[in-house]
């Protein structure tokens, strides 16, 4: 097995570490730059947690009427808790609106990232908030006798119960799906369901752990620990505001492209006059649909690059992404969710002018072409492509540009039939390819890999019977 694929998980999650601490820096540059010192970040950390205990004390008193028999240190647990489900709420919501790739469009995007960023942001400060009651906590009771430990005791025992009972609901929605197909707004319903479950056990554990600290001796000077606290979140505040610069120059760049976009407009043909040599061009290529060629057929596609800096550096950029995903991440007989795809490449060629498109592939050149439109790979399509365009000979040098995409990744190729016209135009004819295995659809290679894999591995009960299916 080749090491990119062994070790797959290892290289997304380094990446991922990569990532967040880029963030941090340019989260930290940006703060210095707005001339704060990031001291200050430290010091605003306990000026948050009381904001949010008062807005936690309003919520337990229009809650329960009254808030004063629970602890003060709970109270920015119980606020952070609010407004994490305030906002899990709506990016589950928000992901219900464009859950189809059709649907998908970048004014119903926005929101939902942002919703996002947002949640995991409250998240961190409500695992803050946690430690910090924790910090609080340890010790209080230690070597207490009496009525409390009693009391504590029940509380603990009531705890561990409704830690089980969510347990069995959890699994209950998990395996429901499984047992009966839901539809969107039920799935959306049991996703939500789920997170709250999950979300709620994991706040009776920190429960639990709370209710025991108070009953250790503290091995630790609270002091200080407050203060490693602070420096921690502190360094993940920077990390969102880094995230959210970043976020913040991508739709720049966006607006940038979407302006291009409408510049191409007016410069190249619209496509949807190629659909009338569609037919001209098919026959060219009977061949694809049946005969020799039902398991795997190439495709070869030649455009020109269209002119100015921002299509160079932006598809430069988009091909060097879509290698890295290629080589690191979709290398276990996917490329983008589609599972008919042999092998795929783009080379810039010509200097950088023209761009060559070489794949081979399983099944029918139309439905090929569908899993593009329908699947969530249409985003790099579109990103690729709609820096490209044709010239129809005999048409006094006609140029058709890429069916317009909506800032770089929406649209374009969801035109389905200017598209087909489009990748019809720029096709061109092959004779003879290679394949390594001429009678097997991509499905049957990819059963027959994870066979021969799965004979190296130790296996459970159930993965053997699947195993001797495959066979």
């Amino acid at each position: 097995m080749p090491w990119a694929v062994r070790f797959r998980t290892t290289i997304a999650t380094a990446a991922g570490v990569a990532a967040l601490i880029l963030a941090c820096l340019i989260g930290a540059l940006a703060v210095v730059a707005c001339g704060w010192r990031l001291q200050s970040l430290s010091s605003a950390i306990p000026a948050l947690f009381d904001d949010a205990g008062r807005f936690g004390s309003s919520v337990v008193s229009r809650l329960a009427g009254s808030a004063s028999e629970i602890p003060a240190t709970l109270f920015p647990v119980i606020g952070l808790t609010a407004i994490w489900l305030l906002f899990r709420c709506g990016e589950l919501f928000l992901i219900s609106w464009s859950r189809h790739p059709r649907d998908q469009f970048f004014f119903r995007r926005v929101p939902l990232h942002v919703a996002v960023i947002l949640t995991y942001g409250a998240f961190i400060f409500l695992t803050g908030a946690v430690l910090q009651a924790l910090i609080e906590g340890t010790g209080k009771s230690a070597g207490a006798v009496g009525y409390s430990v009693l009391v504590h005791l029940i509380a603990l025992f009531v705890l561990v119960v409704v830690l089980a009972g969510l347990q069995y609901l959890a699994t209950s929605l998990k395996i429901s799906v499984e047992l009966k197909k839901l539809t969107g707004p039920q799935e959306n319903w049991r996703r939500l369901w789920l997170d709250l479950v999950r979300f709620a056990m994991a706040i009776t554990v920190a429960g639990c752990i709370l209710v025991v600290s108070r009953y250790m001796p503290s091995v630790f000077d609270k002091e200080s620990a407050k203060s490693l606290l602070s420096g921690a979140l502190a360094i993940a505040a920077c990390g969102l505001i880094g995230v959210s610069a970043l976020y913040a120059i991508g739709l720049l760049f966006l607006s940038i492209l979407r302006v291009r976009e409408l510049l191409d407009g007016r410069k190249f043909a619209d496509p949807v006059a190629l659909e009338a040599r569609a037919s001209i061009n098919a026959k060219k290529y009977a061949r694809e649909e049946g005969g020799n060629n039902r398991f795997q057929n190439h495709l070869t596609s030649l455009t020109r690059i269209k002119p100015g800096f921002v299509h160079g550096v932006a598809l430069r950029a988009t091909l060097f992404a879509i290698n890295l995903l290629s080589r690191f991440w979709f290398n276990v007989g996917t490329l983008g969710e589609i599972p008919t795809i042999l092998s795929a490449r783009w080379v810039l060629i010509d200097g950088g002018r023209r761009l060559l498109f070489l794949d081979n592939y399983g099944g029918a050149w139309d439905s090929y072409l569908n899993e593009f439109i329908d699947l969530t790979a249409v985003k790099g399509l579109n990103a690729i492509w709609t820096n490209t365009f044709v010239e129809v000979e005999g048409k006094e040098g006609q140029c058709y540009g890429f069916p317009q995409t909506s800032f770089y990744f929406w649209k374009g190729a969801q035109a389905e039939q200017p598209f087909k016209a489009y990748v019809r135009e720029s096709q061109v004819e092959t004779i003879a390819w290679y394949s390594a295995y001429p009678l097997l659809s991509v499905v049957n290679i990819n059963t027959s890999t994870a066979a021969r894999q799965s004979f190296s591995e130790p296996l459970a009960a159930c993965e053997i019977d699947a195993v001797v299916q495959n066979l």
